[in-house]
C-alpha cells in the first residue's frame, strides 16, 4: 500500500493499529505490547483496529481516538493533514508530537532496536512527516484556519443591581470577574476545543471555592479548599494546566493559590507526581481577589452567590453560574 498519515502526520501506513496490520489476534497483541513497551499506553488488544485517519466519518470508521480534536480541526477547515494550514505548527500540535527515537530509548532505559522503532516509534514522529508534506505544497495549498464562532451566554446583570448604591459593590465585581470567563476563547478549532474545557474547569474552581470554601484571614483573606474537595469537582490533575489556568483571570484582580501540605522529594511521595501530575492530597487551594476586585467583600458575595444558586435552583445551580446569572439575588417586588 501506498504511503498514508493521519490528520495530524502520523504514518498509519505502518501504524501496528492499522487494520492491514491488526487483522489477526496474534498483530493486535503485538500492538497492544509495543504501544505499553514504546509509548506508554496500555490498550486492549480487541480494541486496536484502526480505520485510519482519513476515513470520512460518514463511514463510521473505527478510531483509536475518536474525539481527537487535530482530527477535528482538520476537517473543520477542510484540510488534509495540519501542513495545509498557515498556523502550523499550532500549540496543539506541539503539544502531541513528542514521540521520537532519543524519547523512546529514554523510556526503555537503552537503545531501540531498527525493527521496533520502524514498528512502534517511527509511525508516531508526526512532527517530521507534516515537515515533509509542508516543504511539497506550493504556497497556494496553505490557507488561514476557520475561526470558530463562540457564543456568550452571559447574562447582564439585574438592574437592580447594577444601578444599586456601594452595597452591590462587590456584587458588581464578581460579575465582571465572570463574565470575563467567556473571553478566553481560541483562533483555530483545535484550540477553542481545548479552551472550551478550559473555561469550565476555571468555572468549577471558582464554583467550588464559593460554595465550599472556608473563609480564613491567615495570610490575607482568602477561602481555600483542600486537594481532596476540589478535586471532588472533577478538575484535571495536570500541574502545568492548574499553573495556566489559575493565571487566567490576574488582570481581573483574581488570584489562585496553590499551597503545598507537604515537602516534595525526588523519587518520593509529595504533592505532585515525578510526571507532573498533581496528587489527590498534600496541598490546598486559596482564592484572593484584589482590593480593585472587591477583596474580602467579593469574596462573601461569592459565597452568598452559590449558595443562594443551589438553594433556589438546585442542579442548574452551575449552568446557571457558569453564566453569570444573578437574577436570583436580585431583590424581590415589595421586597
Amino acid at each position: 500500500m501506498g504511503e498514508s498519515y493521519s490528520r495530524c502526520g502520523m504514518r498509519c501506513s505502518t501504524c501496528a493499529a492499522y487494520r492491514a496490520h491488526s487483522a489477526t489476534a496474534e498483530g493486535r497483541q503485538r500492538a497492544s505490547d509495543g504501544f505499553h513497551k514504546y509509548l506508554g499506553a496500555r490498550l486492549n488488544p480487541d480494541r486496536l483496529v484502526c480505520d485510519g485517519c482519513q476515513a470520512p466519518d460518514a463511514a463510521k470508521p473505527k478510531l483509536i481516538l475518536p474525539g481527537c480534536k487535530l482530527r477535528k480541526c482538520v476537517i473543520y477547515n477542510g484540510f488534509e493533514t495540519c501542513a495545509e494550514c498557515a498556523r502550523y505548527p499550532c500549540e496543539d500540535l506541539l503539544g502531541s508530537s513528542y514521540v521520537n527515537r532519543e524519547w523512546a530509548a529514554k523510556r526503555i532505559g537503552g537503545p531501540v532496536p531498527e525493527d521496533e522503532y520502524l514498528a512502534f516509534v517511527e509511525p508516531y514522529e508526526n512532527l517530521i512527516h507534516l515537515h515533509q508534506v509542508r516543504a511539497s505544497l506550493p504556497s497556494e495549498a496553505i490557507a488561514e484556519p476557520r475561526v470558530p464562532e463562540v457564543k456568550d451566554r452571559t447574562v447582564a446583570l439585574p438592574a437592580s443591581l447594577s444601578a444599586g448604591g456601594e452595597e452591590w459593590a462587590a456584587l458588581r465585581a464578581l460579575h465582571r470577574v465572570l463574565a470575563a470567563v467567556p473571553s478566553f476563547t481560541g483562533q483555530t478549532y483545535a484550540r477553542e476545543t481545548a479552551m472550551a474545557k478550559e473555561r469550565q474547569y476555571l468555572l468549577r474552581m471558582l464554583w467550588a471555592l464559593g460554595r465550599e470554601g472556608t473563609l480564613s484571614c491567615e495570610g490575607g483573606t482568602h477561602l481555600e479548599l483542600t486537594a481532596e474537595e476540589l478535586m471532588a469537582h472533577k478538575i484535571p490533575y495536570s500541574w502545568e494546566a492548574m499553573q495556566r489556568r489559575m493565571t487566567m483571570l490576574e488582570d481581573q484582580g483574581v488570584r489562585f493559590t496553590l499551597v503545598p501540605l507537604v515537602e516534595q522529594e525526588t523519587g518520593r511521595r509529595g504533592w505532585h507526581t515525578e510526571r507532573g501530575s498533581l496528587r489527590k492530597k498534600g496541598w490546598k487551594m486559596e482564592l484572593r481577589f484584589a482590593e480593585a476586585a472587591g477583596g474580602e467583600a467579593t469574596l462573601k458575595e461569592l459565597q452568598r452567590y452559590t449558595g443562594a444558586l443551589e438553594c433556589e435552583v438546585g442542579t442548574k445551580a452551575f449552568r446557571r453560574f457558569s453564566r453569570a446569572d444573578m437574577r436570583v439575588l436580585a431583590p424581590k417586588a415589595g421586597v
